[in-house]
């Protein structure tokens, strides 16, 4: 019998050759669906992680059981050694080992070229492996590289001068002598060379002063570089290695590493839906097989170097030189902001399609204007791109008093439409949710109509699924982003965007984000609107309120809650969708709160309310309750927009792949432009973005009551069901919906074996 496609073995070269043309989508990142265990522990960010302490403690000790093997071995202990060389005798009958003769071939061919070596494994394994096929990781990888690459020029090379060993050496007394020989012949003298390799050149040698082992500093530096872009890499890739590791967020608070496009698993993960979970040796691959075939040769060169070469404090102050400059690569940008900051904006500036060089952003930054100014091609690169395709979307720093001030001139001119709620906190498999009900609602104003839903089994009868309207698309004759109303606009986000206050809000300070020209509602979302709705929960989290507010809000809900924004999308005819120009919605989290105050810890379980989708990062306990499928990526408010947009084509191409069977417009799942091929709600908070697939758009509200299962009412939910909310405007929905809390979701329940919407609950776990 033929293996199933699913389950047949791949390896990271297959896997590179059999992705997707867009690599952008496959960022590698934590990410989560219902099932996934998420990690708890968080580490400092100052210090390596355990992991990392473990594999960096393997260095001193190799060097201390070298020492040991040194002195308790008969052979070496009563080999002749010089001390001026740095060595045992090279006579091949004297040395009390081959590995002790510097003119081994290993010592030779190997680590006199070593960072030749440890380059060659690095590149091989970057653009080789699946891991590392997104540009961005390839990019940050190479900024190390070229950090760790500068380190070994600095030390070994060249600093400004003699390089930093040479300098170590005259600093502490050393000097050239040289040879007898010349001195007599008065072909030479005592005089001074600044450097080792001049030294020896001249006939000389070093003498007299501390010389810090360069073998020792090279292969610790260059064998644990390939640790961390390999090793680290290839372990989170195949699930082997769970650790989290922690950074220092612009606002200073502690995030998981999850967060900072470092390490990810989101590839390790598709490759187990598939029943490919492969060991951490098959996950290294070939390139990553080379680079650790020299991490070993690397290792035992310099266990033969802590027994035969050097002095202890010799050997001991190149590890330490080595170790500073892996602190400062791999540790230092953890707890400091702005220089991973610095380097994504290095990486967007590689010219692509017109973009900004690499040069004029780096000429931006303060600390590298000086140097930058002194070249004349930088100047003209600079000049170059003055004027880029893409400028940023800037967003009001004081965003928060902007949308509440708008909201309440608007109410009190009589711009917009409020509907007062009542709220009940229900439990649905002890997640909570909170129920707004809002009789008034019923006499909003209606919309034009909407066409008529279609059966999500009967294929359309265009097929056309590419950016030009099908006739089913054609423009509506009224919208309200076309030329909003002056009573409602908030604030011009140019070049592309604008805020917006909701005209018919049920949530105070409700506004939204549309784009100025119309762009179809139900095409994939684009990098700049992404970018925008991110810019608003910046300026969210961000902004600081006056003293007086301050202590006003912080006996309410806590000065940490009013920075909070919870941004959804809805897409698609089941999506809850209403507009079809494209606009992103946006509520602040602490007014979404109006009214929990009196319930919190009396109702139910006791559970406090908070956004769904910001409880899917406390652990997999939330997902694996939601009888509903969610796909979910922490994301940081440093991200870049390119990064951003990735990791949502990523989530939608899953959540099409996770209803493949149910539609007939297409997987979507190498889609990066056009029309959505399904319908989906999408979330987004300054720590997680979601997309929930939706088949539809909601479902009948039968009465318990009457033991008949009248309907009642009909539930439809947009994207603010991520959220954790849903609303009601009659009081036989309200009452229902409160004695069966669970039918709250009912439209959203995916059947695992036929990826079609559930008629009616299915058991769910615990009821």
């Amino acid at each position: 019998m033929e293996t199933p496609p699913s389950h047949r073995r791949k390896t990271p070269s297959q896997m590179v050759a059999n992705s997707s043309p867009s690599p952008r989508a496959d960022l590698p990142g934590p990410s989560f669906t219902n099932n996934t265990t998420l990690p708890t522990e968080r580490n400092t960010p100052y210090l390596p992680t355990p992991t990392e302490i473990a594999l960096l403690s393997l260095y001193p000790i190799l060097l201390l059981f070298g020492a040991l093997f040194s002195l308790l071995s008969p052979e070496t202990r009563s080999a002749p050694y010089d001390a001026l060389r740095h060595a045992h005798l090279q006579d091949p009958d004297l040395a009390p080992s081959y590995f002790a003769r510097k003119n081994n071939l290993f010592n030779v061919l190997f680590v006199k070229r070593g960072w030749l070596w440890i380059s060659a494994s690095f590149f091989i394994f970057l653009f080789t492996h699946p891991a590392t096929r997104d540009a961005t990781r390839r990019g940050r990888a190479m900024v190390r590289w070229g950090v760790v690459t500068c380190w070994w020029i600095f030390v070994t090379q060249w600093f400004f001068g003699p390089a930093i060993i040479d300098r170590g050496f005259r600093w502490s007394g050393g000097k050239c002598e040289v040879t007898e020989i010349k001195i007599g012949l008065g072909e030479g003298g005592k005089t001074e060379m600044v450097t080792a390799a001049a030294c020896k050149a001249a006939g000389g040698r070093w003498s007299g002063g501390h010389d810090i082992s360069g073998h020792v500093f090279l292969l610790v530096l260059g064998s644990y570089f390939l640790v961390q872009e390999v090793g680290w890499v290839a372990a989170r890739w195949s699930r082997y290695l769970r650790e989290e590791r922690s950074v220092v967020m612009a606002d200073g608070a502690v995030k998981g590493a999850g967060v900072e496009d470092v390490i990810g698993k989101r590839l390790g993960e598709e490759m187990e839906n598939d029943g490919l979970v492969l060991g951490l040796l098959d996950a290294l691959g070939k390139g990553g097989t080379v680079a650790f075939a020299v991490v070993g040769l690397s290792v035992w060169m310099l266990l033969m170097t802590a027994i035969y070469f050097h002095t202890w404090f010799e050997k001991f102050t190149g590890l330490l030189v080595a170790m500073t400059g892996l602190y400062t690569t791999y540790i230092l940008p953890r707890w400091i902001p702005v220089v991973r900051q610095t380097t994504n904006d290095l990486i967007e500036a590689i010219p692509t399609d017109g973009h900004p060089t690499f040069v004029s952003v780096l000429f931006q930054h303060s600390t590298a204007k000086h140097l930058l100014s002194q070249s004349t091609y930088c100047r003209k690169a600079v000049m170059a791109q003055a004027h880029p395709d893409m400028p940023p979307i800037k967003v009001p720093p004081n965003l928060p008093e902007l949308v509440r001030t708008a909201f309440h001139k608007a109410r009190t001119n009589g711009d917009l439409n409020y509907y007062p709620t009542q709220v009940a906190l229900l439990h649905v498999n002890s997640v909570p949710f909170q129920l707004r009900f809002s009789p008034s609602l019923a006499n909003k104003p209606k919309a034009p109509s909407k066409p008529a839903q279609k059966d999500p089994l009967i294929p359309p009868s265009s097929a056309n699924t590419t950016a030009a309207a099908p006739p089913s698309r054609q423009r509506p004759t009224f919208d309200p982003f076309d030329k909003p109303q002056p009573g409602l606009f908030i604030a011009d986000l140019s070049p592309s965007h604008f805020l917006v206050l909701n005209k018919f809000a049920i949530v105070e300070e409700h506004f939204i984000l549309a784009t100025k020209e119309f762009t179809w509602q139900t095409d994939l979302l684009e990098k700049e609107d992404l970018a925008a709705a991110l810019g608003c929960i910046r300026a969210y989290h961000g902004y600081t309120l006056g003293k007086g507010e301050q202590e006003h809000d912080a006996g309410k809900q806590g000065q940490e809650e009013y920075g909070e924004l919870f941004v959804f999308f809805n897409c698609g005819e089941h999506s809850g969708a209403s507009q079809p120009h494209r606009h992103l919605q946006l509520l602040p989290v602490e007014r979404m709160r109006d009214g929990l105050d009196n319930m919190q810890g009396h109702t139910g379980t006791g559970k406090r309310w908070d956004v769904l989708a910001q409880s899917l990062l406390d652990g997999a306990d939330v997902a694996r309750k939601l009888p509903f499928k969610t796909f979910a990526e922490r994301i940081h408010t440093d991200i870049t927009p390119q990064e951003l947009h990735a990791l949502y084509l990523g989530l939608y191409r899953r959540a099409c792949a996770s209803v493949s069977g149910a539609t007939a417009h297409g997987d979507g799942t190498e889609q990066t432009d056009g029309e959505a091929k399904i319908s989906y709600n999408l979330a987004m908070t300054r720590d997680v973005l979601v997309v929930m697939p939706r088949l539809a758009e909601g479902a009948e509200i039968t009465s318990p009551e009457d033991g008949e299962g009248n309907v009642v009412g009909r539930l439809a939910l947009n994207g603010t069901v991520l959220a954790g909310t849903a609303l009601v405007k009659s009081q036989g929905e309200w009452d229902a919906l409160r004695a069966n809390p669970h039918m709250v979701v009912q439209g959203l329940i995916v059947d695992d074996a036929t990826q079609l919407p559930v008629h009616g609950l299915r058991p769910l776990a615990g009821s």
